[in-house]
């Protein structure tokens, strides 16, 4: 009795939402998969079914296998450089020392500051690096100026808008965003290792990297794959 209560509790919780995201994003998936099996424009009044006419089209199409490229790039590099940067950012702003681990004076103002963009929306995000982009009056352009290089004068239109540079540019923008989700994720998890390891790493003879390597990393690595 006391079960079925329970999972009546939980279904009263999970209901609203997943009638909710059925509602806005699965019947819209759905509508889209079967809108993409016609020739509808999105103008049109009437549509008629085409069948895979229209994946044929796109498999055919050297601009979709270079944004399949690209996606595939920004999937290696935005994960491996964000979970890189936010594991260096947490270890940095912590301490060690007499066989612990502790937080740095400032740590949650550290916190708080890279954390930061993971609240801000992410068409503010994008406007904003526009601006910073900007071939002529960014904010990069402007501290590039200031350090005597004009480095960006032969890039033309700017980062976002020259092939060699975009990629990277779009990831410095992602990896900005959500870095600070990460490491408060690896602060929270450093604050679980036991110290008594770090105590009889330290009686070992280990210093702060070996004591990285050998103890903090293992316990910590269940949050990197996560």
């Amino acid at each position: 009795m006391h079960l079925r209560g329970r999972w009546w509790l939980i279904l009263t919780f999970i209901t609203p939402g997943l009638v909710l995201y059925t509602v806005f994003v699965l019947s819209s998936f759905a509508q889209g998969v079967q809108i993409s099996f016609t020739n509808w424009t999105g103008y049109t009044p009437t549509l008629e079914y085409v069948g895979l006419d229209n994946y044929v089209r796109m498999a055919r199409d050297g601009a979709w296998w270079r944004a399949v490229s690209h996606n595939a790039v920004l999937l290696v590099i935005i994960p491996v450089v964000t979970l890189g940067l936010a594991l260096l950012l947490a270890t940095l702003i912590t301490r060690g020392g007499s066989g612990t681990l502790r937080a740095v004076r400032g740590a949650g103002a550290y916190r708080v500051l890279f954390f930061f963009p993971q609240v801000v929306p992410v068409v503010i995000i994008g406007i904003m690096f526009s601006y910073i982009y900007a071939s002529r009056g960014g904010l990069l352009d402007g501290v590039l100026r200031l350090v005597g290089t004009d480095i960006l004068a032969i890039v033309p239109n700017g980062p976002l808008g020259n092939p060699r540079t975009i990629l990277l540019a779009i990831a410095l923008a992602a990896v900005w965003s959500s870095v600070g989700f990460y490491m408060v994720l690896f602060l929270s998890a450093m604050s679980g290792v036991p110290q008594e390891l770090y105590e009889a790493a330290s009686l070992d003879g280990a210093g702060r990297l070996r004591s990285f390597a050998h103890v903090t990393l293992p316990l910590i690595w269940s949050h990197a794959q996560t």
